[in-house]
């Protein structure tokens, strides 16, 4: 207990400290790099997946996002039409 009173065990103390928070950066800035490789790796999967399977199927069969949304669009508004029908003949 004498040796922390004339500031030599602090000093340890803080060194080890200070030792700690360098490796456990250290270590969690490797894991960081390691996840963003192992995403990268998922995301190049992924895509091969996708293009495999637009390549095996009809061109008929593959619809735009645009023409999707104006199909949604025009549904939505045929669902709005026949509501307010079946409204004004009740």
């Amino acid at each position: 207990m004498s040796s922390l009173n004339n500031g030599n065990g602090w000093r340890v103390a803080t060194a080890v400290i200070c030792a700690l928070i360098t490796v456990v950066t250290t270590l969690s800035l490797f894991i960081t790099t390691g996840l963003r490789g192992d995403i990268a790796k998922i995301e190049d999967n992924l895509y091969d997946h996708f293009t495999n399977a637009e390549i095996h199927i009809p061109r008929a069969q593959v619809v735009s996002q645009a023409e999707f949304y104006m199909y949604c669009y025009t549904a939505d508004k045929r669902t709005d039409e026949i509501l307010e029908e079946i409204k004004k003949k009740r």
